[in-house]
């Protein structure tokens, strides 16, 4: 088991993560994104077979600011590759 030091890493540590699970000969992740780190991209770049969201309220307007940029960033979770 790998065991990440905080909940939101920065996006080169999470790289780095999942390439030391690789290099251990790790198949698979699972990982839990936030929406607002999709939002500040820490996630770009990793292909993930997988992905859903469960819900699209309001309760991250404090850091999307508007609906619109929360939708968005749902969008980028779901179709990006």
């Amino acid at each position: 088991m790998f065991e990440a030091p905080h909940t939101r890493l920065k996006a080169s540590d999470f790289q780095g993560l999942l390439r030391e699970m690789m290099d251990k000969g790790c198949d698979y992740a699972v990982a839990e994104v936030f929406i607002s780190c999709i939002g500040q991209k820490r996630a770009d770049y990793i292909q993930f077979k997988w992905r859903y969201s469960r819900t699209l309220t309001g309760d991250h307007l404090d850091f999307h600011g508007t609906m619109e940029s929360y939708f968005r960033s749902k969008l980028r979770l779901l179709w990006s590759c």
